[in-house]
């Protein structure tokens, strides 16, 4: 798992640098294995997710490479059938991405309450997606 890991990046801001953590499932959905979900940078400037059980630390899957930067990201708060919660992402292009791709009727249910905004710190330009 820590060679993974390494691969996986703080996303950088002139003075910090922060990972995004997401509970996707916790331990009491028995028997579906608790699900956490790491976001953070590539080094090729693109958006990964490394996804895996806290519990025991064993990875759920490979890493994601997402194929794109990655703006910002949210929970989506309501589970799908399997107990897991989703994630919005939301790309350099201002286009919406969902992750897992089971979580994506729930986002379009969820679509006309939710919203995300942005901030440009240059200008105070404050953008509603």
């Amino acid at each position: 798992m820590w060679q993974v890991v390494s691969e996986l990046g703080p996303f950088g801001a002139a003075h910090s640098s922060s990972y995004g953590i997401f509970s996707m499932r916790n331990a009491i959905h028995l028997p579906h294995p608790a699900r956490l979900a790491i976001l953070g940078r590539l080094g090729d400037g693109t958006g990964g997710l490394l996804v895996m059980d806290p519990i025991t630390g064993v990875l759920a899957e490979p890493l994601v490479r997402l194929g794109y930067p990655v703006v910002q990201a949210t929970a989506i708060p309501t589970p799908t059938e399997d107990f897991i919660k989703g994630i919005l992402i939301l790309d350099d292009k201002a286009r919406v991405h969902v992750y897992p791709a089971a979580a994506k009727p729930i986002a379009k249910l969820l679509a006309k309450s939710t919203y995300l905004y942005t901030v440009k710190p240059s200008n105070a330009q404050v953008s509603i997606i």
